[in-house]
């Protein structure tokens, strides 16, 4: 993490995704303190439960960050047309339904 956040810092223009890989690692060393505190405190209830959620939240981060820096996501997309299915709307609130 500590080198893909030193790479992100020199070559890449965007300033958001800058920051966005030092709170990662950043996030990283706060998870292995969590997971440290987990073992030395032998398992409190709470400890566990924030070491586990925080994980996720890390995970999805770490996993956007291969998705921005990916050439998918900085290359020109072409546009797809609406063929007369269901709109991108009524196929989300199916979902969330």
């Amino acid at each position: 993490m500590i080198v893909e956040s030193v790479v992100i810092w020199r070559y890449e223009e965007r300033r958001w995704l800058r920051w966005f890989a030092l709170a990662a690692v950043g996030g990283v060393v706060a998870q292995a303190i969590l997971g440290g505190q987990v073992v030395i405190q032998l398992l409190h209830y709470w400890l566990p439960v924030l070491h586990a959620c925080f994980a996720q939240i890390m995970f999805a981060a770490i996993l956007s960050l291969a998705v921005f820096t990916s050439k998918w996501w900085t290359e020109e997309q072409p546009a797809l047309d609406d063929r007369g299915g269901l709109s991108i709307h009524a196929i989300v609130i199916i979902n969330a339904v």
